[in-house]
């Protein structure tokens, strides 16, 4: 293969492999820039689920609790409880889910980065 040829090919594939890790870190910038959202989000409902546990732990504790508006007062209060704590577990394997992508999204522009650097010195024997 000519020598000419060759530079050019080794530069053209250079180019792409950086370009593929630069998305690769774009896009770990970006996902990472959701851990924030999901965190307002989880602690906006840890102090709902807190407000809720407090009211239920009131009306438990009325000596009127008996009473047909509070017995339901407090079966609503549980199954709001129940959802809350779903969506803060929702809201952990989010956060979760989101770090693992973002590391593999950085592993995989060190790769490409790493393939780069390999592709700058390759020379090719037929």
């Amino acid at each position: 293969m000519e020598k000419e040829l060759q530079e050019e090919f080794r530069a053209q594939f250079g180019k792409e492999l950086r370009k593929g890790a630069f998305k690769e870190f774009a896009n770990a910038a970006f996902d990472k820039n959701k851990i924030g959202e999901v965190e307002k989000l989880f602690e906006g409902k840890t102090k709902e689920l807190e407000a809720f546990r407090k009211e239920l732990s009131e009306i438990e504790a009325d000596p009127e609790s008996h009473k047909r508006s509070l017995r339901e007062k407090a079966k609503e209060l549980r199954g709001q409880i129940e959802k809350a704590e779903q969506f803060i577990k929702d809201c952990n394997t989010t956060k979760s889910t989101i770090m693992q992508t973002v590391e593999a999204q950085r592993q995989k522009g060190a790769q490409y980065l790493e393939r780069a650097k390999f592709a700058d010195t390759f020379i090719f024997e037929e």
